[in-house]
């Protein structure tokens, strides 16, 4: 089973080295990582380069970005990741462990460094962005991420690529949510004024 770990990436110098690393430290070994530059401003594709990833190019916008990650991509299977977790030794292993005849996709879960046990509405349901494998071929079957998204809005994003996505890719295949598929992930975005406003406003995924 070949593997091809997707990060989106749009000025993430500060965060990437350390999801880098411990992805390579993954016991898997016929496996590629192709980081995707977002039309980064900072040295996000250079110091993914000298962690030994593949860099390619996308026009802004995090779907656009892992699309044509996942197109470039030479793995069967397609493990999607975020620029700003940790990846746990074992990790890889648990999650492309479940992939027998008839799975689709597996998902795991998503812990914050800083808590925020507030987020009580992001069910262990949603096949997170930031963790989470699928077949390439029911990918493109699928019809792949819809790239008309608004990608700048977050609730259109988690939208798409966390339950609707998840819901085409059922039709080819089951999908698989792992709880102990753990993920460390940066409680930032909690920080950001666009998601408290849509918090505040009542807004649902």
């Amino acid at each position: 089973m070949t593997i091809s770990i997707v990060m989106a990436a749009l000025n993430e110098e500060k965060y990437i080295t350390m999801p880098l690393i411990s992805l390579n430290k993954q016991k898997e070994k016929d496996m590629e990582i192709i980081v995707v530059d977002n039309e980064s401003t900072d040295r996000t594709a250079e110091i993914a380069a000298k962690y030994g990833a593949k860099v390619i190019k996308a026009p802004r916008g995090k779907l656009n970005a892992r699309d044509a990650g996942i197109r470039a991509a030479k793995g069967e299977i397609i493990v999607s990741v975020d620029a700003d977790s940790y990846y746990p030794l074992g990790w890889l292993d648990r999650l492309v462990s479940h992939f027998k005849p008839g799975i689709a996709g597996v998902g795991g879960k998503r812990v914050y460094d800083r808590g925020f046990h507030w987020v009580t509405w992001l069910p262990i349901s949603r096949f997170f962005g930031g963790n989470s494998a699928f077949r390439k071929e029911a990918y493109i079957q699928s019809g792949g991420f819809r790239l008309d998204t608004d990608q700048f809005s977050l609730v259109s994003m988690v939208r798409e690529e966390e339950i609707r996505f998840k819901k085409r890719l059922q039709k080819y295949g089951k999908v698989v949510i792992d709880k102990k598929a753990k993920v460390i992930t940066s409680s930032r975005r909690f920080n950001d004024e666009e998601f408290k406003r849509q918090v505040r406003n009542g807004e649902r995924f």
